[in-house]
């Protein structure tokens, strides 16, 4: 109805005859109770149940895209879901409620005629609800209030509306109602009788509840987790923060409330940040991500990666912005350290005197070499990152064996002594090989390094050559030669040696004292010019008395050089 003042109310009415001893009609008993504020609640828990429903779903989804660590958390979510479908079904049900209960009832508020539809409801006959019988259909709990008004006489003006619980035959438990009743006056202004209704306010009653349960859940999941959440107005002033507040902002929830959100930015990324929050807005963005650094008033610094989401009204302008931000300081240091790591392997890749190659295990090609490589291969950059391992490999069917190798044994490492690769021009040359394997990118890489042994092969040889030499040079020397250590151990001796100490082989000698080999009285003049030998590089000669095997002695000169 539209009230005199040109505001609109909402009124429930119902109506019956009265009738006089004859059952003709005399009148009509009317009741109409103004529902405006039901219509209201019920209207304001539908907008309160969509705006929870989207709220769960918008901070669910950012806090899932913000911290794939929430995972048991969203469990939480999942729950105030259901919650809140379950609310849905009830606001249903609401809905379609039956129509309001009507009763009647004397003066002193007793049902003095059987009423049908608490019948119904209740399922108490009339014999046991008559007077004031049906109260005993309400909780326990509920009866007494009502009982109390009652004799209190505190309904001259009428029932007050209140909700109490009623028990449903239909149910077989207790239901939510919302009972009211007016006085019928007599012309003295008394009151000649009650009539009222039942109005089944249960499953809102539920919806309520669950709504309130949903709202619980909600604020522990937002409280409870270790991301900031964070809402601001359309100038950017904090209207709500969550608990992690404490850590990033370094103050708690009410001290940050009411402050600018800029006023946390590092100030080197203050005004892209005030830039870019404008910019949103203008452009009437609803999801965005943003990277900055937030200062709490201790000074702590954190990297901070954020969702937001502005919320508009029907004209576009911006009514608040919620924002969810996972610290990502631990993932930025890391990155720092893996940028450090990368710059000192490519100074070490560049400037490693020994050629290094990387290989594709999938592929054996080859995806880069560094400059010492492309040098002893001869090839250029470009050219040697296409090419296959059989391209620099004289052994092709052994080198592609130890790559399986690698593979199927999963080895750190492997180390080949030789193998024979190619150069660009078609030579070859022997090298050392060490293969290591690891991953990147899910794929399994090798790195190989490649050192050219062909000049200490070149060595090598010339040494035995010149060792071979030597040896043929001292077996046949007319004099005794004997080689020791430091120690003075015996480590070679000549043929002429073991001759004239009377050994048939002179491999009895090695291993043995050299100072063996001179009589005991002697000994120590041998150890001082062996001793001079070492400080100084030489040693004047000595006549000694050398000892045979078989215990004759025989006089012999002996000189030092190391």
């Amino acid at each position: 109805i539209v009230t005199p003042n040109r505001g609109e109310r909402w009124i429930l009415s119902y109506g019956r005859p009265t009738r006089d001893e004859s059952g003709r009609v005399t009148g009509m008993i009317g009741l109409s109770l103004d529902v405006t504020d039901r219509k209201r609640a019920e209207e304001g828990l539908r907008k309160a149940r969509d705006e929870l429903e989207s709220r769960v779903r918008e901070r669910t989804e950012d806090l899932a895209r913000a911290n794939e660590r929430l995972t048991a958390e969203v469990a939480e979510r999942k729950a105030a879901e259901a919650t809140a479908r379950r609310g849905e079904a009830r606001y249903r049900a609401l809905v379609s409620a039956d129509r309001p209960i009507v009763w009647t009832a004397d003066a002193h508020v007793r049902f003095v005629t059987p009423q049908e539809a608490w019948e119904s409801l209740t399922g108490q006959p009339w014999e046991e609800h008559q007077g004031l019988g049906y109260m005993k259909m309400f909780h326990p709990e509920d009866a007494s209030r009502i009982a109390l008004s009652i004799a209190a006489e505190r309904i001259r003006e009428g029932l007050p509306a209140e909700e109490v619980r009623i028990w449903s035959a239909e149910h077989g438990d207790y239901r939510w109602y919302r009972i009211s009743g007016m006085p019928v006056r007599k012309d003295d202004g008394s009151a000649r009788e009650f009539v009222g209704m039942f109005i089944d306010v249960h499953e809102r009653r539920l919806m309520e509840e669950a709504l309130a349960e949903a709202e619980r859940r909600l604020r522990e999941f937002i409280e409870g987790t270790d991301v900031l959440v964070t809402q601001v107005d359309s100038t950017g002033r904090l209207v709500y923060v969550n608990r992690t507040a404490e850590r990033v902002f370094g103050c708690s929830p009410g001290e940050a409330v009411g402050r600018q959100a800029f006023d946390f930015v590092h100030p080197d990324d203050r005004e892209a940040t005030e830039a870019a929050f404008g910019e949103w807005l203008r452009e009437q963005a609803t999801s965005v991500s943003f990277e900055n650094r937030q200062v709490s008033l201790d000074g702590k610094v954190s990297h901070m990666l954020w969702t937001i989401n502005p919320r508009y009204d029907s004209s576009g302008n911006a009514t608040t912005v919620w924002s969810v931000a996972r610290d990502i300081t631990d993932l930025k240091l890391a990155e720092t350290k893996i940028r450090a790591s990368e710059e000192r392997y490519r100074t070490l890749f560049m400037n490693e005197s020994d050629a290094i190659v990387l290989l594709d295990a999938e592929t054996m090609k080859f995806e880069d070499a560094n400059p010492a490589a492309l040098k002893l291969f001869g090839y250029t950059g470009e050219t040697f990152r296409t090419l296959p391992i059989d391209a620099v490999s004289a052994e092709k069917s052994e080198t592609r064996a130890s790559i399986r190798r690698i593979l199927e044994t999963e080895l750190d490492t492997l180390k080949i002594p030789r193998r024979l690769l190619l150069r660009r021009d078609g030579t070859s040359f022997p090298a050392e090989v060490s293969w290591a394997m690891f991953s990147s990118g899910g794929r399994r890489k090798i790195i190989g390094a490649i050192r050219d042994i062909s000049e200490w092969e070149e060595s090598r040889e010339k040494l035995r050559r010149s060792e071979a030499m030597y040896r043929s040079l001292v077996r046949y020397l007319p004099d005794a030669v004997t080689v020791t250590g430091r120690d003075g151990i015996i480590q070679y001796v000549s043929h002429r040696r073991a001759e004239l100490h009377g050994y048939e082989n002179a491999d009895e000698l090695l291993g043995t004292p050299a100072e063996a080999l001179v009589v005991p009285e002697d000994r120590e003049r041998l150890r001082a010019r062996f001793r001079q030998a070492l400080e100084t590089g030489a040693a004047e000669g000595a006549e000694l008395d050398f000892a045979r095997k078989d215990g004759s002695t025989f006089i012999g000169e002996v000189s030092f050089g190391v």
